[in-house]
C-alpha cells in the first residue's frame, strides 16, 4: 500500500515539474500527509501485532505447563475434578491411563456403589428437582450438554443411566 502512495506521489512530482502548475503542488503537500498518517497507523498495528503474538507465546507456554501439572497428577493418587468444555459440562472425575470421565468416581462409598460397580455411571433425571444432591457430579438433567461421549445402559423410570466412554486430549 506505502509503496503504491510512493508512486503516486512520484508521479505528482513529475507532473508539478513538467507542468508547473501550482495545484499540483497542494495534492503532493496532501498526498504527503497522507503517506505520513498511514506510516503511523502501520507503526501502531505492528506494534500491537508484536504485543499479541508475545501474548500468546505467553499462554501457549502457560497451557504446556498445565498440561505438564495435569500429567504429573495423572501419576500421583490425587486427581482434582475438573470441567473442560470440549468434553461437556459435568466435571471429570475420574481418570485412567491418561483417558478422563465423567460420572461415579471410587471415592462414592455408598451402598450403590459397592466395588465401585458404578464407576463413570451418569444420571440423567427427566423431572427437574432442585434439591437434588450431586448436581455436577454425576447427577444431571440433560446428559448431551453434561457428556459427548456415553452410551445409555439403562432407562428407569425416574432416570437414565449412561456410561462416560472417556476423553482424551
Amino acid at each position: 500500500m506505502l509503496e503504491y502512495m510512493y508512486s503516486i506521489l512520484l508521479m505528482l512530482n513529475l507532473l508539478f515539474i513538467i507542468t508547473g502548475n501550482h495545484k499540483v503542488k497542494g495534492i503532493i503537500k496532501d498526498k504527503t500527509n497522507e503517506i505520513l498518517l498511514l506510516k503511523k497507523e502501520n507503526d501502531t498495528l505492528s506494534d500491537e501485532i508484536i504485543n499479541i503474538v508475545n501474548l500468546n507465546l505467553k499462554l501457549e507456554d502457560e497451557v504446556r505447563y498445565f498440561k505438564k501439572v495435569i500429567e504429573e497428577n495423572d501419576k500421583s493418587d490425587i486427581f482434582i475434578p475438573f470441567m473442560e468444555k470440549e468434553f461437556g459440562t459435568g466435571l471429570i472425575r475420574v481418570c485412567e491411563d491418561g483417558v478422563y470421565y465423567h460420572g461415579v468416581c471410587e471415592e462414592e462409598k455408598q451402598k450403590w456403589n459397592k466395588d465401585n460397580k458404578c464407576s463413570r455411571q451418569i444420571y440423567e433425571y427427566r423431572v427437574k428437582n432442585n434439591t437434588r444432591k450431586n448436581l455436577d457430579n454425576y447427577n444431571t438433567f440433560n446428559i448431551d450438554e453434561f457428556c459427548n461421549n456415553c452410551l445409555l445402559i439403562k432407562d428407569k423410570n425416574k432416570y437414565k443411566i449412561f456410561e462416560c466412554q472417556g476423553h482424551q486430549y
